[in-house]
């Protein structure tokens, strides 16, 4: 559509899209892809994964981003892994969506958080955001879709089809043109990602 990726800041495993006709800015962090990538979740388990190439990259590309195009304009979009670095490296956290993301039971505090009920990633998280939300002023967002039998199926992107033309997170806030981020957007964004990349 009107989405252009800024070639100049992104890489293999997160990427930058800009919208001339609206002035929104798009970051996407992708998840797991390659045995690498494993190797990336499991020093993530450890705290480490700020150290590994995948983890470097992803800083460079969000903070490449928001010193480009600013953070009023600028959203941040994540699944699995995925999610790790976007939480660890957005200025605005209010402005992050996760999709079934990696957490390894600390607490994930703004944004909004997608996940489905059975996702064994995901999970973790739950008690965390929960127990966040009963202290907090600040409300986290958390969207569930239903369970699936397949954890695979349960982990994966597919679980956004469920929320139709919901929107979800804070959109932008550049609210006087209409434009606020719907799972649609999200879903093709991270799509056109995975495409990208294959």
């Amino acid at each position: 559509g009107d989405w252009v990726l800024d070639r100049g800041i992104s890489k293999e495993t997160a990427r930058a899209y800009r919208n001339d006709k609206t002035g929104n800015i798009h970051v996407t962090h992708r998840g797991t892809k390659g045995l690498a990538d494993w190797t990336n979740n499991l020093a993530y388990t450890f705290g480490l994964d700020a150290y590994t190439h995948r983890g470097k990259q992803s800083k460079r590309v969000q903070e490449r981003a928001e010193a480009k195009y600013g953070t009023e304009n600028l959203d941040t979009s994540s699944h699995s892994q995925g999610s790790a670095h976007a939480r660890k490296y957005a200025k605005d956290k209010d402005k992050v969506i996760e999709i079934n993301p990696a957490n390894s039971g600390h607490a994930t505090k703004g944004g909004t958080v997608i996940r489905s009920k059975s996702d064994p990633v995901s999970i973790l998280g739950v008690p965390h955001r929960f127990v966040s939300n009963l202290f907090s002023k600040k409300k986290n967002t958390d969207v569930t879709t239903a369970a699936k039998a397949n954890p695979l199926e349960a982990h994966s992107l597919d679980t956004l089809d469920e929320l139709g033309d919901k929107v979800v997170g804070k959109g932008f806030k550049k609210m006087r043109q209409g434009y606020e981020l719907t799972p649609k957007q999200i879903e093709k964004s991270i799509k056109l990602l995975q495409n990208m990349t294959r």
